[in-house]
């Protein structure tokens, strides 16, 4: 027996965004806590929210963090970087394979790969991967983006000529009246899109309500997401209420997070209407596939219908860097070393209290020296001659005034340093060369590519985080054009030849199920030494291919373009060679030929392209 699906009513839904924002009070904290660890290098539990935000924006309460050494950016910049570095290399598998879905499917491919490019996805992934980084969890919400303008008089102009023009070709074609119908003005579309893409915008954490009782995005039964919009947007939004409307109140934003706000004050007379915000919370009814909007104190819903799309997948994607047991939130690479930077920084701040202290301290006796004497004196550099003037006659200087050393800190601190250094590579997983360590002077290429190598293993798991964080953006890419695109689109796709050629995905293959995937290891960052290593091995199997009978073409220049080299600009093809009289014969192996080298390895026997064995 079907269960029936009882929807979320508004002061539901209210009562459970505030129960969620006051559990996640000490979340905020947190997060704020671990972005003033980020961006300072002192880790501080013990300030609430509002003094962490006043300690990284005042200079005069943190200018001494910025004395100390501070890897935590560079580093966490570096995962970042090194597993959402370039546009993933997209896929898409029918769920039933016949010749028309084999042949659509590299379209659709592109189509998805098209736009994601166009909504510079990448730039978002990477945000909400520092996040992840930084706090442990990174969220993007997927969305249909559609913003409709109305056409100038001058536009609509052109566009009645444009479709007068087609009707009067199209009617002499057929041989039929010339003289455009009154009713082909009515055709004539009076708007124009300025969007109309899928989108993927990004959520900051605090943002996101989730249930307590839940482990995974994927299973939640609702969700909401915060956001602060001006007031002007929500007064000219054709879909709301406008009664409540009217019971939207101004705030005003103090500070980049949203989390911390004042209630707008009227007598601000600076202020304009443009910089009037108010905060809106969006709620998703995940079981009755319903939407709520509303405005912060609103006594009655800005919107609440059913949801539009007309899937019944979550639009909200999480990217967890470290998952903890069953709970829903993660702890990131920055709480992992918190401890370890938080020392290095008290161990940088002992060190420079030494330098600044460092030398020689000389104790005299009280009013033996005048003024001008203390300041000659406390001015003179190494060799210089000072004449005390002050100093009374028959007194010896050094029986008033005696040097007493300044003990330096013992080794053993410095030591610890470079310890509390090594200790946070170790715990990242990051490499000597990733770290700059070892520089491209001091590593061969093999050696470089190997350092690589390393690297990509120990950030395996992130990179394959990092995968299926966006094939789940793709997916539902996919799915809102199936949804909201009504006309064919056109495509460019990239042979294997490196030729480009345009594909037509039709109405019909809309209809169609694909899933999109997410080639392995096609985020991750390369080095040029690595690329070069690969390219040089494609090329020797290029000629072992070619030695063979095999076409080799493509994968040379696939080479060339893995070694960052593009063929059809730098080559110059040259003409083939004439055929061998007797095209029949078999030549014999050559000495030092890649067929030798096969041959005297053991390798096994090739086919040829006579049908037999090719060594």
């Amino acid at each position: 027996m079907a269960q029936k699906k009882t929807p979320i009513s508004f002061e539901e839904a209210r009562t459970l965004v505030q129960s969620v924002e006051q559990r996640d009070s000490k979340l905020r904290t947190f997060v704020a806590s671990m972005r003033h660890l980020y961006r300072t290098g002192k880790l501080n539990t013990s300030l609430t929210v509002h003094e962490l935000d006043r300690y990284l924006w005042e200079r005069e309460d943190y200018r001494s963090d910025l004395e100390a050494l501070n890897l935590a950016c560079s580093y966490i910049n570096i995962i970042v970087a090194s597993t959402a570095s370039r546009l993933p290399y997209i896929t898409a598998e029918p769920s039933y394979i016949t010749p028309e879905t084999q042949q659509a499917a590299d379209a659709v491919a592109a189509l998805v790969r098209g736009f994601l490019e166009e909504d510079d996805t990448i730039a978002v992934a990477r945000r909400a991967g520092l996040d992840a980084s930084i706090s442990g969890d990174g969220f993007v919400h997927v969305q249909w983006d559609l913003d409709v303008e109305p056409l100038s008089e001058q536009e609509y102009q052109d566009a009645v000529v444009a479709a007068v023009a087609e009707y009067e070709q199209m009617a002499l074609s057929a041989g039929d009246d010339p003289v455009p119908p009154q009713e082909l003005l009515d055709t004539v579309p009076r708007e124009k899109y300025s969007n109309n893409r899928p989108t993927a915008r990004y959520v900051s954490p605090i943002d996101v309500y989730l249930p307590a009782h839940i482990s995974d995005v994927n299973e939640t039964p609702w969700y909401a997401i915060r956001s602060v919009v001006r007031i002007e947007d929500v007064k000219n939004n054709p879909v709301y209420d406008k009664e409540a409307i009217e019971q939207v109140s101004a705030e005003n934003v103090l500070a980049d997070d949203p989390a911390r706000r004042q209630n707008y004050d009227t007598a601000n007379t600076y202020a304009s209407p443009l910089s009037e915000v108010t905060t809106i919370y969006t709620f998703y009814d995940c079981i009755a596939h319903r939407i709520i909007v509303f405005a912060n104190g609103g006594e009655k819903p800005l919107y609440d219908g059913v949801n539009p799309n007309d899937f019944k997948d979550k639009c909200l994607v999480h990217l967890r860097a470290y998952r903890d047991g069953e709970q829903l939130r993660g702890f990131g690479d920055l709480e992992l070393v918190a401890g370890l930077l938080d020392k290095l920084n008290f161990v940088v701040r002992q060190q420079m209290d030494n330098l600044e202290r460092q030398g020689t301290v000389f104790v005299t006796k009280e009013d033996v020296f005048s003024d001008e004497d203390r300041i000659a004196l406390e001015s003179a550099r190494p060799g210089d001659v000072v004449v005390a003037h002050g100093l009374a006659e028959g007194v010896r200087l050094g029986d008033v005034i005696e040097a007493f050393p300044v003990t330096a800190l013992s080794p053993d601190v410095y030591n610890a340093r470079e310890q509390l250094q090594q200790d946070i590579v170790k715990v990242l997983g990051l490499s000597e060369f990733q770290t700059g360590s070892l520089g491209p002077s001091r590593m061969s290429g093999t050696a470089a590519a190997i350092a690589d190598g390393v690297a990509t293993l120990r950030a395996q798991s992130r990179l394959e985080a990092y995968e299926v964080f966006y094939a789940r953006i793709a997916n539902l890419f996919w799915k809102l054009c199936r949804q909201h695109l009504t006309e064919d689109q056109v495509v460019k796709i990239i042979g294997p030849d490196g030729t480009t050629f345009q594909e037509t995905v039709s109405m019909e293959n809309m209809s169609m199920d694909f899933f999109i995937r997410v080639k392995t290891g096609s985020m991750a960052a390369v080095t040029p030494a690595t690329r070069a290593s690969r390219g040089a091995e494609m090329m020797n199997l290029a000629d072992r291919l070619e030695a063979s009978g095999y076409d080799a073409d493509n994968l040379r220049r696939y080479a060339l373009r893995e070694m960052g080299v593009d063929p059809e600009l730098m080559g110059v093809r040259r003409n083939p060679p004439a055929p061998a009289a007797d095209s029949a014969a078999v030549p014999p192996v050559a000495p030092g030929s890649p067929q030798a080298s096969m041959m005297d390895a053991g390798a096994p026997a090739l086919p040829g392209v006579d049908g037999g064995f090719a060594y």
